[in-house]
């Protein structure tokens, strides 16, 4: 969201008395541009943290690994006491030895270089998918670079969606063959209906694979388009 829609939905929260949960999971991989300020932040420096109506949840998995398994919410002051509730009646063991070291971690500087390092990778290999789906898919797949996050948000072309092909045909026949590539309607709140129109595209992630895997991954994929839009399928 744009810093423009982020004061709307701070003002709208505000006006309403709801509460914002803010999921920043991935933030740190923004590629080019700054990372944008988060709700939680914009809201406590313009009317400080007793006002707050944003909760913002993030995690160390993506920018570290799954493994550790911490993650971190920033509560509101006023909801502070009861999140302690419920977290001591639902958890009651913390990785306390590895919250310390991942605090070492990060006091000592070498997260943040760690993260410059990433965003590098990170964005060398959203280009080596970019490259490999127009090489071997642009028939029936348009990609494009996207400015943020760990997948691609890959949309079928009229070639295949003219053909009555869905994104979950293409998701099923990839897997099939080994790739996981998600068909963005299966993760809709929409009902699909001639009214609202359904974007048909898939979800590709490249941050855990480099650029030959990616464009082997790529011919796979194509070979599963193949699948899919076979009459005898």
């Amino acid at each position: 969201m744009s810093a423009h829609r982020r004061l709307e939905l701070l003002r709208w929260a505000a006006g309403t008395g709801a509460w914002i949960v803010e999921d920043d999971y991935d933030s740190e991989f923004r590629y080019t541009t700054r990372p944008l300020a988060c709700l939680q932040g914009m809201e406590v420096e313009a009317h400080g943290p007793d006002d707050s109506r944003v909760l913002y949840v993030g995690t160390f998995s993506k920018a570290l690994c799954p493994a550790l398994r911490i993650g971190y919410l920033v509560a509101p002051l006023a909801l502070v006491d009861r999140f302690v509730v419920a977290k001591a009646a639902a958890d009651r063991a913390t990785a306390s030895v590895e919250q310390a070291a991942l605090a070492e971690f990060i006091e000592s500087g070498d997260f943040a270089r760690h993260l410059r390092r990433a965003r590098v990778l990170y964005a060398e290999r959203q280009q080596a998918l970019v490259t490999a789906v127009r090489t071997h898919l642009s028939e029936w797949l348009d990609a494009r670079p996207a400015p943020a996050g760990l997948h691609l948000v890959v949309s079928l072309r009229e070639s295949l969606t003219g053909r009555g092909i869905t994104d979950h045909d293409v998701a099923l026949a990839a897997r099939a063959r080994g790739i996981n590539a998600p068909s963005l309607s299966s993760r809709t709140m929409t009902p699909r209906s001639a009214a609202v129109p359904r974007h048909e595209a898939l979800m590709l992630g490249y941050a855990a694979f480099d650029a030959e895997t990616l464009d082997a991954a790529a011919r796979r994929l194509g070979d599963a388009i193949g699948d899919a839009t076979c009459d005898c399928r």
